[in-house]
């Protein structure tokens, strides 16, 4: 492809992904499988004109006057790829499958040196994210939400050791070392990161399930829930199974994980997953949504009432903590959709409390970094019930992530009981966790 035609097709794709919001990256993988004319270099580059783009939406529309596809990609050629004003005008020449020629106030915008520094949030999401912050601790998350994330491993510790898995890592040209925190984490560097985002799963450490990709939080939360062998484990929300896995390796073999989710494609994805990685324990189990206001049936999980000796829920949220990965997802959520997650967060946490045993574990998760989807929820449900007491992180972190507890997450620590971690604080994406335990009585 000429460099005008990627730019044209960037801009097509583009107006794609505002139009329906699906996922950049699922959308960029279905678009190379079916354009085959478009080379390893047009993909790629494709790619990173996109992502360019969307984490750098704000700037690049202030920039060209315009938040149009067309506007957007141009600034992104020339501020992100590094095209100058005069290379710009030679590819778009508007003959063959070449991006139309720039209009004059194109050229006037496309001729400054640098675009205009903007936050790359939408103005609500930002007022929402400030609820309970500084201002300048709130920008300075949101900055970092906008950077590129590391590429993060998780070593299936039924199948390899860690030092194993990284010196084989290593061996086949993926410089990779031990994630922080979590013991069977490992980091890739970012130099690498490129080469491991297409080929990882190409890796015989991966087809064989000796490792998932997978964030370091992501683990982290999954860990701090304490699954232990021999227990009767319920997850709410399994989706794409990546928890799952921790879940049921931390089982050994022994008791039950009953993987739940409404929707049966994503979790007959996750499946595959739990079979590369050789889980037995595991029981997937589609479930229709159930609203606590509507009574007290709940036909699909009735069997496993008061019985489990932890419910993992995974809820539905806005995503925000992961937007290094998924920038797309700023730009799609509203206010309104927010309101929404959350109502559907506090009926997930109701429908799981009435599985928990007494003595047992509730445990909530989000991928978010707002207050209203995370300590606001906890607080909320502590508030409606005496039924459950909450469980500081500090003693689930010794016991089942390592002793003693960082000082460095000591700032990540909410009412000295859940926890937030985030890319400032603990280089991972923004994941809370919350812990209750039932009252034996």
């Amino acid at each position: 492809m000429t460099p005008g035609a990627r730019i044209k097709t960037a801009a097509e794709i583009l107006t794609t992904l505002m139009d329906t919001g699906e996922p950049a990256d699922r959308y960029l993988k279905t678009w190379g499988a079916k354009n085959r004319y478009a080379g390893s270099k047009d993909r790629r580059f494709l790619r990173e004109l996109i992502f360019t783009v969307l984490r750098h939406r704000a700037s690049y529309a202030q920039a060209m006057g315009a938040a149009t596809a067309r506007a957007l990609t141009l600034a992104g050629a020339r501020w992100g790829m590094g095209f100058e004003p005069n290379a710009l005008e030679t590819a778009c020449t508007g003959e063959g499958h070449n991006a139309p020629p720039l209009s004059q106030e194109e050229k006037t915008a496309l001729a400054v040196d640098t675009p205009p520094d903007a936050i790359e949030w939408p103005a609500w999401a930002l007022t929402e994210l400030r609820k309970g912050r500084s201002e300048e601790e709130a920008n300075k998350l949101a900055i970092a939400l906008n950077e590129i994330a590391p590429l993060d491993l998780r070593v299936n510790v039924g199948k390899a050791k860690r030092d194993e898995v990284l010196a084989a890592l290593e061996a086949v040209g993926f410089p990779a070392r031990p994630t922080p925190f979590s013991p069977a984490g490992i980091r890739i560097r970012r130099t690498a990161e490129e080469m491991a985002g297409q080929n990882i799963r190409g890796l015989p450490l991966f087809r064989d399930g000796r490792i998932e990709v997978q964030d370091e939080a992501s683990q982290l939360v999954a860990q701090l829930a304490g699954a232990a062998p021999g227990g009767q484990v319920v997850e709410l929300c399994a989706g794409g199974g990546g928890k799952t896995l921790v879940l049921g390796a931390a089982l050994e073999g022994k008791g039950q994980l009953y993987a739940c989710d409404t929707d049966e494609r994503r979790l007959k994805a996750g499946q595959t997953r739990v079979a590369r990685a050789g889980l037995h324990v595991v029981q997937p189990k589609v479930i229709s949504p159930w609203d606590p206001a509507a009574g007290d049936e709940d036909p699909d999980l009735e069997d496993l009432m008061a019985r489990a000796d932890l419910v993992f829920l995974d809820v539905p949220c806005s995503g925000s903590g992961a937007w290094r990965r998924q920038p797309e997802g700023k730009w799609n959520l509203t206010a309104e959709r927010l309101d929404e997650l959350v109502q559907v967060q506090k009926a997930i946490l109701a429908r799981g409390a009435r599985l928990v045993r007494p003595g047992g574990r509730l445990a909530y998760v989000t991928c978010s970094v707002f207050g209203r989807e995370n300590q606001d929820q906890a607080h909320a449900f502590l508030q409606q019930t005496d039924e459950f007491a909450p469980t500081p992180v500090r003693e689930l972190w010794e016991q089942h992530v390592s002793a003693p507890f960082p000082a460095s997450l000591e700032a990540g620590l909410v009412d000295d009981t859940f926890l937030q971690l985030s890319p400032p604080l603990s280089g991972t994406d923004g994941f809370f966790f919350a812990a209750f335990t039932r009252n034996p009585g």
